[in-house]
């Protein structure tokens, strides 16, 4: 018998494989779409993290005086003195978003607009030199994805 083409059965059975084969790459692909999604915000809370950290060690390690917090917890860090030419530099959390904000100059967010500061506290250090410890937790706004990292250190005056 002289076949031309494929039977009816052959040819649903390779459908079958081959739309299993497709559903298998779908779900590859969309798995490292995901991750890919996942890393970008890590690297991106990482590196804002990095960039609070560096500019308020900088700040404090230039200034003279820790204006705010004077004694104890507060939720902005102000220092002044030092290498400013501007007058005093403060650190403020408003709506989730990190300011800094030099002398009378207006307020600058630190932090995108694609992630929130949830928690956001200074404490002052009372030693020879004078410190602040200063921690806060920076989170995305993606709720199908949301992370987040807390961050905690110390710094102190150069010079009393």
């Amino acid at each position: 018998m002289n076949r031309r083409g494929f039977t009816l059965v052959e040819t649903i059975i390779y459908v079958a494989l081959f739309a299993s084969a497709i559903g298998v790459l779908s779900s590859v692909f969309v798995s490292s779409l995901r991750t890919d999604k996942l890393t970008e915000q890590q690297h991106e809370l990482l590196q804002t993290r990095r960039l609070i950290e560096i500019r308020l060690r900088e700040a404090v390690e230039q200034a003279g005086i820790i204006s705010s917090p004077s004694a104890g917890t507060s939720d902005t860090l102000t220092v002044d003195g030092g290498a400013f030419a501007n007058g005093a530099q403060t650190f403020t959390v408003a709506g989730q978003t990190l300011y800094y904000q030099d002398g009378s100059a207006s307020a600058v967010a630190i932090t995108p607009s694609s992630l929130d500061i949830t928690s956001f506290a200074v404490t002052r250090i009372a030693s020879s030199p004078p410190g602040v410890g200063v921690s806060f937790t920076i989170a995305t706004q993606d709720t199908a994805t949301t992370q987040s990292f807390d961050s905690m250190f110390s710094v102190f005056l150069r010079y009393e």
